[in-house]
């Protein structure tokens, strides 16, 4: 079990939840269907790089072809896992048994919106 983020870039440029229902069934419908994107975008590569350098324990995890990077922190740090794909971002935080893990997950993952 685990708490699933999706981030994506607004075209409204403000928070609406009509438009993230959209595009997280948007994602759903394609991943259904079998539908991947393989575009060869350096924007999944610029992001993996940014959320390396905000936590340089984040390893990747190899995929051939490169739908998607994969990052994941090393065994015994909290469990927050990346998915980077064109349009979107899956974030993964396991369902944790101690209060003060969850919390700890997610504060880690608050640390990356508010930036510097």
């Amino acid at each position: 079990m685990s708490y699933d983020l999706y981030c994506y870039r607004s075209t409204l440029g403000i928070p609406d939840a009509q438009e993230a229902q959209g595009v997280v069934e948007s994602i759903k419908a394609a991943e259904e269907a079998g539908i991947t994107s393989l575009s060869d975008s350096g924007a999944k590569e610029r992001l993996a790089a940014a959320l390396i350098s905000h936590n340089p324990r984040l390893r990747r995890f190899a995929q051939q072809p490169l739908k998607h990077i994969e990052l994941n922190p090393p065994e015994g740090d909290l469990a927050v896992q990346f998915l980077i794909y064109d349009d979107h971002v899956d974030i993964t935080v396991p369902l944790l048994v101690r209060r003060q893990s969850s919390r700890s997950a997610f504060c880690s993952v608050v640390e990356l919106f508010e930036g510097d």
